[in-house]
Order: C-alpha cells, then sequence, then structure tokens
C-alpha cells in the first residue's frame, strides 16, 4: 500500500471507516467530510469495481480542501471508484504528510490536497506533535475531530 498512515496512538475515540471514493485519495493526507451513501444492496461490501448504482451503505469520500472539514485521515492510496479506510478520532495520534513547514504545538488544518499545514484561519483539524521545515515531510498530528 502506497502512503500507509499508521497511527501512533489510538485513543478510546479512535475509529477506522471503509469508505467508497469519489475522487482519488492520498495516503496520510485529510480526506474532506463524508457525504452520504450509496442505495444498493445493503451494509455489505461489493468488489471492486463497483457496479453502477450499488455498493451497499458505503460511505463516500474524497480529498480534503483548503482550511476546510474533514472527515479523517486517508490510510493509504486510494483510486476514484475505489475503497478506502480513514483514521479519526480526537486523541488519535497519525503521521501525515505536510504541506509547508508546520511548527511544534500549532494548529494545524488542511492544504488545497489534504497535507497539514499550519492553520492560522479556517477549521482547526488537530496538533502538530513535531516541527518540520518543508513541504513533504512527515509531521504527527495530534487530531480533534
Amino acid at each position: 500500500m502506497n502512503n500507509e498512515c499508521i497511527p501512533l496512538f489510538e485513543a478510546a475515540y479512535t475509529q477506522k471507516i471503509t469508505v467508497h471514493c469519489t475522487a482519488a485519495i492520498t495516503g496520510r493526507r485529510f480526506v474532506a467530510p463524508l457525504v452520504g451513501g450509496y442505495q444498493g444492496s445493503g451494509p455489505a461490501l461489493s468488489a471492486d469495481p463497483l457496479p453502477t448504482g450499488d455498493g451497499g451503505n458505503l460511505i463516500v469520500a474524497g480529498p480534503a480542501g483548503n482550511q476546510a472539514a474533514a472527515s479523517g485521515v486517508a490510510a493509504w492510496d486510494a483510486p476514484t471508484g475505489g475503497k478506502g479506510v480513514i483514521i479519526r478520532g480526537a486523541g488519535t495520534i497519525v503521521p501525515m504528510e505536510c504541506g509547508a513547514a508546520v511548527t511544534l504545538g500549532n494548529n494545524v488544518g488542511s492544504d488545497g490536497s489534504g497535507r497539514a499545514i499550519n492553520s492560522a484561519a479556517g477549521v482547526v483539524l488537530g496538533i502538530a506533535q513535531n516541527a518540520t521545515t518543508a513541504a513533504g515531510q512527515i509531521v504527527n498530528v495530534l487530531l480533534n475531530f
């Protein structure tokens, strides 16, 4: 699995949710809010590729937007139309790719591609547990949702 995200700490509220992706998602990056589910065969997971209009109650996800809300962090890369897993839960610490230098202890938000950045404005998704000096490095983020 590419860009696999293995939590450094799982809290009492940590969740791992299987989603159907309406757009490709990248592991170790924020995923946009959950937007609904398919009205197909029921709660069972259908095989990939997903038949048109099927998929049970799989929740649809896409990449997070700039300074926007998120539903979790992608556990690994998943293609458009494929299935992926997102990790979320207040108190969970996950390694994430940063979109710019991040300051230790700063509030963290999402850039336009779901990477962690310092959040001066917009939605705060967590707190940086280490510092980074450039985009593409790994920052450990304590999630607050």
